[in-house]
Protein backbone atom coordinates (compact mmCIF):
# COMPACT_ATOMS: atom_id res chain seq x y z
CA UNK A 1 0.00 0.00 0.00
CA UNK A 2 1.32 3.69 -0.60
CA UNK A 3 1.38 6.17 1.58
CA UNK A 4 -1.35 9.40 1.19
CA UNK A 5 0.82 12.08 -0.97
CA UNK A 6 1.70 14.86 1.41
CA UNK A 7 -0.32 18.35 1.01
CA UNK A 8 1.76 20.63 -0.93
CA UNK A 9 0.09 23.84 0.21
CA UNK A 10 -0.36 23.71 3.91
CA UNK A 11 -0.71 27.35 4.22
CA UNK A 12 -4.26 27.38 2.57
CA UNK A 13 -5.45 24.51 4.45
CA UNK A 14 -4.41 26.51 8.12
CA UNK A 15 -6.06 30.00 6.25
CA UNK A 16 -9.17 28.12 6.20
CA UNK A 17 -9.58 27.16 9.29
CA UNK A 18 -8.54 30.31 10.83
CA UNK A 19 -11.15 31.79 8.66
CA UNK A 20 -14.03 29.68 10.12
CA UNK A 21 -12.71 30.22 13.62
CA UNK A 22 -12.96 33.85 12.95
CA UNK A 23 -16.11 33.80 11.56
CA UNK A 24 -17.62 31.57 14.91
CA UNK A 25 -16.36 33.93 16.76
CA UNK A 26 -17.68 36.88 14.82
CA UNK A 27 -21.10 34.99 14.83
CA UNK A 28 -21.36 34.44 18.39
CA UNK A 29 -19.88 37.93 19.44
CA UNK A 30 -22.61 39.35 17.46
CA UNK A 31 -25.19 36.90 18.76
CA UNK A 32 -24.61 37.56 22.30
CA UNK A 33 -23.80 41.66 21.36
CA UNK A 34 -20.91 41.26 24.10
CA UNK A 35 -20.29 44.82 24.59
CA UNK A 36 -23.92 45.59 26.02
CA UNK A 37 -25.68 48.88 24.23
CA UNK A 38 -28.73 47.91 24.87
CA UNK A 39 -29.49 51.10 26.43
CA UNK A 40 -28.79 52.92 23.64
CA UNK A 41 -31.55 52.01 21.70
CA UNK A 42 -34.19 52.01 24.79
CA UNK A 43 -35.84 55.73 24.13
CA UNK A 44 -38.18 57.10 26.31
CA UNK A 45 -41.57 58.50 25.93
CA UNK A 46 -41.26 61.67 26.42
CA UNK A 47 -38.08 62.19 23.95
CA UNK A 48 -40.21 61.01 20.88
CA UNK A 49 -42.48 63.73 19.31
CA UNK A 50 -44.72 63.37 16.59
CA UNK A 51 -44.64 65.06 12.95
CA UNK A 52 -48.13 66.84 14.57
CA UNK A 53 -46.70 67.49 17.43
CA UNK A 54 -43.52 69.35 15.73
CA UNK A 55 -45.87 71.02 13.49
CA UNK A 56 -47.46 72.84 16.72
CA UNK A 57 -44.79 73.82 18.16
CA UNK A 58 -44.45 77.48 17.91
CA UNK A 59 -41.21 78.55 16.77
CA UNK A 60 -39.69 81.93 18.61
CA UNK A 61 -38.47 84.91 16.50
CA UNK A 62 -35.00 86.36 16.78
CA UNK A 63 -35.19 89.91 16.71
CA UNK A 64 -31.79 90.85 16.94
CA UNK A 65 -30.68 89.74 13.80
CA UNK A 66 -32.30 91.42 10.20
CA UNK A 67 -34.65 89.73 8.53
CA UNK A 68 -33.50 87.67 5.31
CA UNK A 69 -34.13 89.59 1.87
CA UNK A 70 -37.37 87.44 0.26
CA UNK A 71 -35.82 85.89 -2.86
CA UNK A 72 -36.12 88.26 -6.31
CA UNK A 73 -39.24 86.37 -8.50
Amino acid sequence: MTDPVPDPKPFTRWFWVAALVLLAVAVVIFVFDADGDEELETVPDYATTTTEERLNTDLEIDTSEPAPEPAPE
